[in-house]
């Protein structure tokens, strides 16, 4: 993250291949938006295989209102639950009957006369088109682009007793009817057959690659027609991916197309720059690169580097909201020149952490009661005239009932222009992701400015 955001943005400009956000099937946030419109070569990547409450990034089960107030629920059923309509968003998430196996592609729920997961997919898909010519894919549809390579892929780990690296989780309809999703507890080799152990279940699969192969075209061809088409998905079970191997797909792909490339690029979302530095990952990761590395799918000397998007969400819609935009950072600067090593150090940090919550904390604490006050005062005002709001954040599982990132529904960016501050791309993403962190801990004990 201490990478200069125009540094970033001139980089991905430059290769052959768009770059790749990844994101939830939902309700996205206002620096998905951001980042299309910073980042003309790009578009958005949807997971499609995200967990139904457990999922706190885009809830598909929701539709979202301004300052993530609930304007529509469903349950898992696919049945209203107007109860919730008017909540937070992060109550619902909190007190709300937890379901953790099933996926939310298999909620199957009416909204405006469109099946709700097809109605965000369609959502995202005319505001990605509009802002800058992209077109959306999910998981599922991604794939099917690339089945040959992903086929050769799945022949060479299980000739090399190394599919754990690509798959963990299996997909079944249970005998409830939900679409479920489970750990796989075992892959076994013997006699060139591949068997699948999920936990509780049993085996659930038994033979040749080339039938596992057969197997998964056949599901997620089932899931991507879902997604576009709002129809039923009867699927009969397949392996899922890890999730080193969700990011590697993509990375794959560029390889083949461009073989010289060794620097590749990855957008990721609220979380994903620090759970990336957990050391399992990096470790699985490092595993996953390396095998694909020794047989030509990526280069072995080459790197991903993820992107972390979040800072994208400071623009605005209007020009009075950019002066008072550029307000903020005017402070910010003054802010950082009089406390230089120490915000060094936490921007620093933030390069390395598996959660941001210490590093806003501490820079928060180094303001003085005037500057925090006129923070506040032109984040009010900011928002009083401009479409997009702050402040919006995210820690994952962070326990504070306001502190949520849907500042601004989808629906305000379809009818407007995104204007940047002065300078946004001078900065370091590091440092103005540790701005916006400071900007929330200010409001956080505040529900009326979420």
């Amino acid at each position: 993250m201490s990478a200069r955001i125009g540094e970033t943005v001139s980089a991905v400009e430059g290769l052959n291949s768009p770059l790749a956000r990844s994101c939830h099937v939902g309700n996205n946030t206002s620096n998905v938006w951001g980042m299309l419109s910073m980042f003309p070569n790009s578009f958005l990547l949807l997971y499609d295989h995200t967990v139904y409450s457990l999922d706190e990034n885009c809830f598909p089960w929701l539709v979202l209102d301004s300052k993530g107030s609930i304007a529509n629920c469903y349950d898992h059923k696919g049945n209203p639950a107007s109860s919730w309509n008017g909540c937070a968003v992060n109550h619902h998430l909190k007190t709300m009957e937890r379901k953790p196996n099933i996926l939310n592609y298999g909620i199957y729920a009416e909204h405006e006369g469109v099946d709700l997961f097809t109605w965000h997919y369609n959502q995202i898909s005319s505001l990605s088109n509009r802002l800058n010519g992209s077109e959306v894919l999910t998981d599922s549809q991604a794939l099917l682009q690339d089945i040959e390579l992903l086929s050769s892929v799945i022949t060479y780990s299980a000739e090399n007793k190394a599919l754990d690296l690509l798959f963990n989780r299996w997909v079944s309809i249970s005998k409830r009817g939900n679409t479920t999703i489970q750990s796989i507890s075992d892959i076994a080799y013997k006699n060139g057959e591949v068997q699948i152990t999920v936990h509780d279940h049993g085996k659930v699969f038994s033979g040749r690659a080339d039938k596992l192969i057969h197997l998964f075209v056949e599901n997620i061809s089932i899931v991507a027609n879902r997604t576009s088409a709002g129809e039923r998905a009867v699927i009969s079970g397949y392996p899922w991916f890890t999730l080193g191997f969700a990011y590697i797909v993509t990375t794959m792909r560029e390889a083949k197309l461009s073989p010289a490339q060794k620097d590749f690029y990855h957008a990721g979302g609220s979380s994903s720059q620090y759970y990336i530095n957990n050391q399992v990952f990096q470790s699985e990761f490092t595993r996953l690169w390396t095998h694909l590395g020794n047989e030509g799918f990526l280069p072995s000397d080459g790197q991903l580097s993820m992107i972390p998007t979040f800072c994208c969400q400071l623009f605005a819609t209007s020009q009075q909201g950019k002066s008072y935009i550029n307000q903020l950072l005017d402070i910010w600067d003054d802010f950082c020149s009089r406390n230089a090593e120490q915000i060094e150090l936490l921007v620093d940090e933030l390069s390395v952490a598996t959660s941001p919550s210490d590093a806003a904390a501490s820079a928060t604490t180094l303001l003085n009661p005037n500057q925090k006050k006129e923070i506040k005062s032109i984040v009010l005002l900011f928002n009083g005239v401009d479409k997009n709001k702050l402040p919006v954040a995210h820690i994952s599982q962070v326990n504070r009932i306001n502190y949520n990132k849907f500042g601004a529904p989808m629906k305000c960016f379809f009818q407007t222009d995104f204007f940047w501050p002065r300078d946004l791309q001078n900065y370091s993403w590091a440092n103005i992701e540790l701005f916006l962190k400071v900007i929330s801990e200010l409001f956080c004990d505040d529900p009326e400015a979420w």
